[in-house]
């Protein structure tokens, strides 16, 4: 959501700076099956 909140609140830089710092996970999830590679992240 703090993507989201910065985003919405006008502020596109942190918006950016959040999602880059989000991207090794959501790219792990994109080469494993997402309902495993959430499961096993969560853990």
């Amino acid at each position: 959501m703090h993507i989201y909140h910065k985003y919405t609140a006008g502020d596109i830089k942190g918006a950016l700076e959040a999602q880059y710092k989000l991207n090794p996970v959501r790219l792990a999830m994109d080469a494993a099956s997402f309902p495993v590679a959430a499961k096993d992240m969560a853990h």
